[in-house]
C-alpha cells in the first residue's frame, strides 16, 4: 500500500475487475481514500438508491419491468456520484460536473449493466473530478 494519499486525478489508476491473482504492479493502483470512504465513521450502505435505480434500468432492458431504462440509468449514476457527499466535503462531487457526466453516460443496452456496476462501485474515483 502507498503511505501517502494523493488524490490528483491524473495519476489515479483503476484495477481490472475479476483478476484471479494480485498483479505484479499492485502498488501502482489507486486505493480507497482513508480520509473519506475508509474513515471509521463512514456510512456502511447495504443497498443504495443508486443500486436500485441501476437494477431497475437492467430489469426494464431485460423485459422484467416497464419504464424508462435511460432515466433509471441516469438517475442511478447521478445518485451514485451524489452519494459521495456522505463521506464528507473532501469526497463530494461538484454539482456542475454531475450534470455533464451523467448526461453522457448512456451506453448500448448490452453494456449498460456492467458499466453501471463499475461506475457505482468506483464512485470514489469520480470524487476526484471536483
Amino acid at each position: 500500500m502507498n503511505k501517502v494519499q494523493d488524490t490528483t486525478s491524473t495519476i489515479q489508476k483503476g484495477m481490472q475487475n475479476g483478476l484471479l491473482q494480485k498483479p505484479s504492479d499492485f502498488g501502482t493502483y489507486s486505493e480507497p481514500n482513508i480520509n473519506t470512504v475508509l474513515k471509521l465513521d463512514a456510512p456502511m450502505i447495504i443497498l443504495s438508491n443508486a443500486e436500485m435505480n441501476l437494477l431497475m434500468a437492467e430489469a426494464i432492458i431485460r423485459g422484467w419491468a416497464s419504464g424508462d431504462a435511460s432515466a433509471f440509468f441516469n438517475n442511478g449514476i447521478t445518485a451514485s456520484m451524489k452519494s459521495m457527499a456522505l463521506y464528507g466535503d473532501a469526497s463530494a462531487i461538484n454539482s456542475a460536473k454531475l450534470t455533464v457526466t451523467s448526461a453522457n453516460m448512456l451506453l448500448p443496452q448490452d453494456l449498460m449493466h456492467n458499466w453501471s456496476k463499475f461506475i457505482h462501485k468506483c464512485g470514489f474515483l469520480f470524487s476526484l473530478m471536483k
